[in-house]
């Protein structure tokens, strides 16, 4: 009876050209994360990658495979796709092409991706796509951006999309793609990962971290213009808290560490990436949450970003101090679920914090907000509603 049912389950395959998995990108951990969430509603899911792009796993965790270090909840088949290309984005089209005929050679009733020319493809062959776009500045210029919006245009073409913000789909509506084509579905959170029991004082001596001292902490990239200067600023300006730093690669933790030194900044701690199970420890040990994106980052940020940092931060029921971008009041509400600063300045950033650390009911209150908040965040509720649309439309059983 198994092997029957097993043998009418609908197939899924999620095609990516970024082949890098493992890896310590948000990218990853959302395509794993959506693919372990097909798999665990039922689903015969299918992640399809470019062979020979991922990091050793003995380079980034000591995690025992795929599914261990991403904590994905449900296995999937996972298919590296040989690529016989050096240059892969010069040969994208052809490659994507081929991606996709392999996809319909093993009977997937529909194909996800976040390459634009994958989706293309699978229109072009009557596959059931869905396209998943984070940052509408990424396809706005691409080549077969015309093809897409064309394809999307036709009554009879199986062809959709899922965007993270409305203000995403705002955009992809005025160049031509119908709003009954899209689906406004914002980044997620396992929301299981961050019900512990720990106290935040047993938490903060398991990890090695001041017990009695004010916690700030941050999850994510290093990269240039995330804030991490204005973090910096921000810890000099509060002497008296403690601002825990989580994530980055080791190149951008050695180059900030020589930044700490050089400054004589002496409560600031770079750990540098951690396990997706253990970063929510670092999360609830904190007293407050930073999200200090700023002006000099890619412009996508502002108007665009639904970051996954935000929703585990809703999860763990801490006070956020986040830049006052626009497209982040989709989620955040100014004194209710968290406090909104300026960018590009460590003393607005700090202001926010002793906003915070000043009034503990407020924070209380926010935090309080913020964990109810998440519920309707889940990954699993993310998946359900993507599985349940296209049921509707008839490609899923």
């Amino acid at each position: 009876m198994k092997n029957t049912i097993e043998c009418h389950k609908s197939r899924i395959a999620y095609i990516t050209l970024n082949g890098r998995i493992p890896s310590t990108t948000a990218n990853s951990v959302g395509v794993m994360t959506m693919c372990g969430q097909y798999a665990a509603h039922g689903l015969h899911t299918m992640l399809i990658i470019p062979d020979g792009q991922g990091s050793q796993l003995d380079h980034i965790n000591e995690a025992s495979d795929l599914f261990d270090f991403y904590s994905v909840v449900a296995p999937f088949e996972f298919k590296h796709f040989p690529n016989a290309f050096s240059l892969l984005s010069r040969f994208a089209s052809l490659y994507s092409l081929a991606l996709a005929l392999y996809a319909r050679s093993q009977g997937v009733s529909l194909i996800t991706t976040r390459a634009l020319e994958v989706a293309v493809w699978a229109a072009r062959l009557g596959i059931p796509v869905i396209l998943e776009s984070h940052n509408f500045s990424k396809f706005e210029k691409h080549r077969m951006m015309s093809n897409w919006v064309a394809f999307t245009q036709k009554v009879g073409k199986p062809v959709y999309m899922v965007v993270t913000t409305n203000a995403g789909k705002q955009s992809y509506v005025r160049i031509g793609v119908p709003d009954d084509r899209i689906r406004v579905l914002p980044n997620g959170v396992n929301v299981e990962r961050f019900r512990r029991n720990d106290t935040k004082a047993t938490l903060r001596m398991k990890l090695g971290l001041p017990v009695d001292t004010p916690l700030i902490a941050f999850s994510g990239s290093l990269h240039e213009g995330r804030g991490v200067e204005e973090m910096l600023d921000c810890a000099e300006l509060l002497p008296n808290a403690y601002v825990v730093i989580v994530g980055g690669s080791m190149k951008d933790v050695e180059r900030y560490r020589q930044v700490l030194h050089h400054r004589r900044i002496s409560n600031v701690l770079l750990v540098g990436h951690v396990a997706q199970d253990v970063l929510p420890d670092y999360l609830l040990a904190a007293d407050i949450l930073l999200m200090p994106y700023t002006t000099r980052f890619s412009a996508h940020s502002f108007e665009y970003t639904s970051p996954m940092k935000m929703f585990e931060y809703l999860a763990a029921g801490k006070p956020i101090v986040a830049t006052d971008f626009p497209v982040l009041h989709e989620v955040l509400e100014h004194g209710r679920n968290a406090i909104f600063v300026a960018p590009d300045s460590g003393e607005a950033l700090a202001e926010g914090v002793r906003k915070l650390l000043d009034n503990p009911d407020l924070a209380h209150q926010i935090g309080v907000a913020a964990k109810a908040d998440a519920q309707s965040y889940s990954w699993e509720a993310r998946a359900a509603e993507v599985i349940a649309w296209q049921q509707e439309l008839g490609h899923l059983n």
